[in-house]
């Protein structure tokens, strides 16, 4: 399940990068060019998709951390019942 899910945030880290970045040059472009339909069409096209796949990033980072925090905690009970 582990490396699933790390595969799953690498992709999805990867693709709002991308996403991102052609959003991003679509509006600076638009900019340059003066063109302001060009920054409209980048949003429309880029935004709604480019914040899913960072939301799901995001959740999928937090799952990560949790179960690295109970593998922690699991140690931590393993530790005080030897110690014990």
């Amino acid at each position: 399940m582990k490396k699933t899910l790390e595969v799953l945030f690498v992709v999805s880290l990867v693709l709002f990068l991308l996403a991102g970045s052609l959003l991003v040059i679509g509006q600076v472009l638009g900019l340059l060019l003066q063109n302001g339909e060009l920054i409209l069409k980048s949003q429309e096209l880029l935004a709604k998709p480019t914040f899913a796949i960072s939301a799901v990033a995001g959740v999928i980072a937090y799952l990560l951390n949790q179960k690295k925090k109970q593998k922690v905690s699991e140690g931590a009970s393993e530790a005080n019942v030897i110690s014990s």
